[in-house]
């Protein structure tokens, strides 16, 4: 099961601010679309107040950024060995669909959403055919 919370973060603003700092910093595979590992106790402090309205507590093991340029997808589906979290820091109506690929659902992103994914759950992500960048923080989560 996806678990779904609409619970926007207080800053939002500098919390972008330093991710697209930390894509400007590049080394990457594909410049229109990857991940950047981030400080997973910072994320798992900006992070508690999401957990504890959920009644869980989970430990971030690993966080990174995931962004996608306008014009990028990773349609390709994929999961992970453990439970991941997905936080959407900044996107819009057009940003690209999350694509769950054994469920055949999709789920729209928006500024604030988080999602717990399921390890065995297929997913990918459908084009950005937006103007702005996609950003979200993602991270796995031990229970």
């Amino acid at each position: 099961m996806i678990t779904q919370l609409m619970h926007p973060i207080l800053d939002t603003g500098s919390l972008v601010q330093m991710m697209l700092e930390k894509i400007k910093e590049g080394n990457f595979t594909d410049p229109m679309m990857d991940t950047k590992y981030i400080d997973q106790e910072m994320v798992q402090k900006i992070m508690q107040p999401i957990f504890d309205e959920l009644k869980i507590k989970p430990i971030v093991n690993s966080a990174w950024i995931h962004f996608m340029m306008p014009g990028s997808s990773q349609e390709d589906g994929h999961n992970h060995s453990n439970d991941i979290g997905v936080y959407y820091l900044l996107v819009d109506e057009k940003s690209g669909n999350l694509f769950f690929n054994n469920l055949n659902i999709e789920i729209t992103p928006e500024v604030g959403l988080f999602l717990i994914i399921p390890a065995e759950e297929i997913h990918s992500m459908k084009m950005n055919k937006s103007t702005i960048i996609r950003i979200a923080m993602g991270m796995e989560l031990y229970k």
